[in-house]
């Protein structure tokens, strides 16, 4: 038998998911009807208008007004408000992951099922509606509604943050409990352990650096939304963006954003390097 006759039987023989094919086939029915009955349409981004708009963006409103260099207007720009932007947002988002971390470690063992397929738990069904109701309200919305709470500080965006993915980290520490290796946990349970104590003893230690992989996960949306929810007021890089844009200052806010992206590549180099650490 030949390379290319093993490979077609090997092709052949693949698992093929119903599945897999009806999502394809109303994903592509979606996209039609979305293209056909709907006002979208490409035309619209290549007009007259939008493309004298574009190339006035590029090269009038976003070219920094720097008459002594871009060195010394970036230094302007970053000791007005870069800097003050920059550690607002590592703040809100560090402080709300923080949060957010324990509240969820705490609703993962409420969250498990069972320890490792031993100790079913009663309070699991309350426990991941608790879950699900934390994390189904965005962000946004949550701190739109608390801003009427605690004003224009950071305390909006650092709770709504942490609510959200605190019923997000609860949920996935749930997981990891259900799932971890039965054995210890099985000899621990045939001494007479307590859920308690098997949590304190067993599950702690042996879920731990796993439940962290999702914590840095969740650092990195934290550092994205944290910009995001800015635009409520709250002072971090999205509330000097808006501001910039309401003063058609459109190279501050080019810097902002950039800023932004920096930061957030930051936020994901320290959780990879930290994912990499645990594993």
């Amino acid at each position: 038998m030949s390379r290319e006759q093993a490979v077609e039987q090997l092709w052949q023989r693949r698992q093929r998911s119903k599945l897999v094919r009806l999502t394809i086939v109303l994903a592509a029915i979606a996209t039609t009807w979305a293209w056909v009955f709907s006002d979208i349409t490409f035309a619209d981004l290549f007009t007259e208008q939008r493309l004298k708009n574009w190339n006035r963006f590029w090269t009038k409103d976003a070219v920094p007004d720097a008459p002594n260099g871009f060195g010394a207007w970036l230094g302007e720009q970053m000791s007005a408000y870069g800097y003050k932007a920059l550690f607002a947002t590592l703040a809100i988002s560090v402080v709300a992951i923080f949060i957010a971390g324990a509240s969820g470690l705490l609703l993962s063992f409420g969250a498990a099922r069972t320890i490792g397929g031993l100790q079913p738990s009663r309070f699991s069904p309350v426990t991941r509606i608790i879950c699900i109701v934390l994390r189904a309200i965005p962000e946004y919305v949550l701190a739109f509604l608390l801003l009427a709470v605690f004003g224009a500080t950071a305390w909006p965006a650092i709770l709504a943050l942490a609510i959200h993915n605190a019923g997000i980290l609860g949920r996935l520490g749930g997981e990891v409990v259900e799932n971890l290796p039965s054995r210890p946990l099985q000899s621990l349970d045939a001494l007479g352990a307590s859920r308690s104590k098997l949590a304190i003893n067993a599950v702690f230690p042996m879920g731990i650096a796993r439940y962290l992989l999702y914590f840095f996960y969740r650092f990195e949306t934290c550092v994205r939304e944290a910009t995001i929810l800015g635009m409520l007021g709250v002072v971090s890089l999205g509330y000097y963006v808006v501001e910039a844009r309401a003063h058609n200052d459109y190279d501050q806010m080019l810097l902002l954003i950039c800023l932004g992206a920096v930061l957030v590549f930051l936020a994901d180099v320290i959780s990879d390097v930290a994912r990499k650490l645990l594993q």
